[in-house]
């Protein structure tokens, strides 16, 4: 049952509510869903939802979400989630928070753990894979390259470099163009024939931005003919 009064919102009761106010389990107030006991099931188009105490299963469009104690089983599509406070041994669990709706705790109690979960990223994921056969001795190959396109930037985490038997020479650099001479490097490493094959992280990627060429140049440091192989793994953005 709802009890409306003129200009000072509208109160809602749960079903054992027969008179008085003293068992009211939410009220709504300029835009705002207040509850203090329950569960929220529904949520406003608009506003905020506060809870003192309770869960939360729905979420509004936009606007946020402030906790004080209780679970937020899902997010709102814009705004932020706001938690105050959680009971000690009480476990908070985030889970696919939207892009640009920040997530604040405040006075996050010792002992409640945060547990977090990571999704990999999907979009705009490349990698290159190229190779060169018969590379003579001493000579220099341009194995494998990936072109960044004007107003892109390419985030480069990893670059993976081998050859079918003996030492090698790895360049990681960046050009105008897919051959020809480059413009600079971004390093160099190595690699013998007792392990024929280089992986080189980057913990910090390297951007490059576009328009360039991120290459993989590699020299055949063998006495005899091999073939090389190499791939080049990032992200663009």
């Amino acid at each position: 049952m709802a009890n409306v009064t003129a200009g000072l919102g509208i109160q809602i009761y749960d079903n054992s509510y027969t008179g008085g106010a003293s068992d009211k389990i939410a009220r709504i107030i300029s835009g705002k869903l207040q509850v203090e006991t329950g569960v929220v099931t529904t949520n406003p188009s608009s506003g905020s939802i506060q809870l003192i105490q309770g869960d939360v299963t729905t979420t509004p469009s936009s606007g946020s979400i402030q906790t004080i104690q209780g679970n937020v089983t899902s997010i709102p599509s814009s705004g932020s989630i706001q938690l105050i406070q959680t009971v000690s041994g009480f476990p908070l669990a985030i889970q696919g928070v939207t892009s640009g709706s920040p997530l604040i705790i405040q006075g996050l109690v010792s002992g409640a753990p945060v547990i977090t979960t990571e999704s990999e990223i999907l979009t705009d994921t490349i990698s290159v894979y190229g190779s060169a056969s018969n590379v003579s001795s001493t000579s220099s190959s341009i194995v494998a390259y990936y072109s960044v396109s004007a107003g892109k930037s390419f985030l480069l985490k990893e670059v993976i470099a081998s050859a079918s038997s003996g030492p090698v020479k790895v360049i990681i650099e960046y050009a105008a163009a897919a051959t020809g001479p480059s413009s600079g490097t971004y390093t160099v490493g190595f690699f013998s024939s007792a392990n024929p094959t280089l992986a080189i992280p980057f913990y910090q990627p390297i951007v490059a931005n576009g328009a360039t060429y991120v290459r993989v140049t590699m020299r055949n440091d063998s006495a005899f003919t091999q073939d090389l192989y190499a791939t080049i793994i990032g992200r663009l953005v």
